[in-house]
């Protein structure tokens, strides 16, 4: 008795180029998933390049080139701070939330409302000193004139908001805030725009 078998004539483990396998099975075509792969991976390097470009920069901006900006939650040490605000006044009869102080007419008061929040386990020391102002008119910075922050501690979760006030040349075009975290040897900078 005969039987009827299919019998392949390519030759073993050779593509006969029709999508079939020697044996007649259709062959798998993986091409969409192999796309499909590929693009995740492309993306979790993209991501993965993102992310220690934020690391690097929340360092306080790599080497001093680059800045963060005013309402910008800045990673530090102990936790984050941020200028939350700015605004300027000139004048000789000056007077801000946190007290008088003397601006002469080639001066301009300059009020920047900073946040710090402790999101370490145990309380963290904080001082305004930490704190200065750069500008395009001075060489030196700027220490703070007024404050209605104190040297003292934040306890652990906690934050607090307080005045800032520095007295700068007047016709200054930009300001950076410069906090010297105690945890980092590069100071973080924020740019004050207005």
């Amino acid at each position: 008795m005969a039987t009827n078998t299919p019998v392949s004539t390519a030759e073993p483990g050779r593509d006969t180029g029709a999508g079939e396998h020697p044996g007649g099975a259709p062959r798998k075509r993986n091409t969409p998933l192999l796309a499909l792969v590929g693009v995740i991976t492309l993306l979790a390097l993209a991501g993965g390049i993102l992310a220690v470009g934020d690391l690097v920069g929340s360092r306080g901006g790599a080497g001093g080139s680059s800045a963060f900006h005013l309402t910008q939650d800045v990673a530090t040490s102990f936790g984050v701070v941020a200028a939350e605000s700015m605004n300027t006044h000139t004048g000789p009869d000056n007077v801000s939330q946190v007290g008088k102080v003397s601006v002469a007419p080639t001066q301009v008061q300059v009020r920047v409302v900073v946040a710090i929040t402790n999101e370490q386990s145990s309380p963290v020391t904080y001082s305004p000193d930490e704190f200065t102002l750069l500008s395009d008119k001075s060489a030196t910075p700027i220490k703070v004139s007024a404050t209605s922050l104190k040297n003292a501690s934040l306890l652990s979760r906690a934050s607090i908001e307080g005045s800032l006030l520095f007295v700068a040349p007047a016709g200054a075009k930009s300001f950076t805030l410069r906090f010297a975290d105690p945890g980092r040897s590069q100071p973080i900078l924020i740019e004050l725009h207005y």
